[in-house]
């Protein structure tokens, strides 16, 4: 996240005076990653746990993280709410500092900036969990993508892109928190492939999401797009919220 924000602050400058430079300036890092995973090489395997059916061992495990386990279930589905709703706003930002009025040589420092927070709240993201608690931890993460939405909807200025803040303390929050969660609920034979499992379900939300969102954008306003992200995103967190409860999750 560190070096995506060192990068931020180069394109934005670079982008003042071309934005295709943005892209030249990146293919020479581009390719140095040939050489890089070129270099790696596989470890020495010590057992290999399955002989066949490897297809079948997926779906098996699919099945028991997405059916038979209420609680796992619900919580990869919460988690999918929270990231597909929280990545979303990432379409929308270029367009909203041009609203706000943000001159574009900015636009990377911007970007740098939520880098740093993203980088900052997963780094401590379990003193913090330890705090709060894991119903405070995961209830909070969806009034804070809901209220982001609503304060860059409600207030556009200059300075309006700090209310995306929220959103990257969310990011990097969550992937640490969420994924420690799963991680107790599961054993250690199928963990790796119940978290594949939720960055799919995630990804998936969100690939649903994202064209009815820049469809909002283009047919009414970027402002009322993101009120609509706001109370939706409120709605099926609580709806899913609840389930959380039944399960004692929360």
């Amino acid at each position: 996240m560190i070096a995506l924000a060192v990068s931020n602050v180069l394109g934005g400058l670079i982008a003042k005076i071309d934005l295709r430079y943005t892209l030249y300036a990146s293919i020479p890092f581009f390719a140095l990653l040939i050489p890089v995973s070129l270099s790696l090489h596989e470890p020495t395997r010590h057992k290999l746990i399955f002989q066949k059916g490897y297809i079948r061992e997926i779906f098996k495990i699919m099945k028991v993280a997405l059916i038979e386990n209420e609680k796992l279930r619900w919580l990869i589905l919460y988690s999918g709410i929270v990231y597909s709703f929280n990545q979303s706003a990432l379409w929308l930002y270029q367009p909203y500092f041009k609203l706000s009025g943000l001159d574009i040589a900015y636009f990377g420092v911007v970007f740098a900036s939520f880098q740093v927070v993203a980088a900052i709240s997963s780094k401590y993201a379990h003193r913090l969990e330890k705090k709060l608690g894991q119903k405070y931890s995961l209830v909070m993460l969806i009034f804070l993508v809901s209220g982001s939405y609503f304060l860059m909807s409600n207030f556009i200025f200059l300075f309006s892109f700090s209310f995306s803040f929220l959103h990257q303390f969310v990011r990097g929050f969550k992937n640490v928190v969420v994924a420690d969660y799963i991680n107790k609920l599961t054993t250690s034979d199928m963990r790796a492939t119940v978290l594949s499992a939720e960055s799919f379900v995630g990804r998936l939300l969100y690939a649903a999401i994202i064209p009815i969102v820049g469809w909002l954008a283009d047919i009414y306003s970027l402002a009322q797009a993101m009120t609509v992200l706001a109370f939706t995103t409120l709605f099926l967190g609580i709806i899913i919220f609840v389930a959380l409860r039944k399960y004692r999750l929360v």
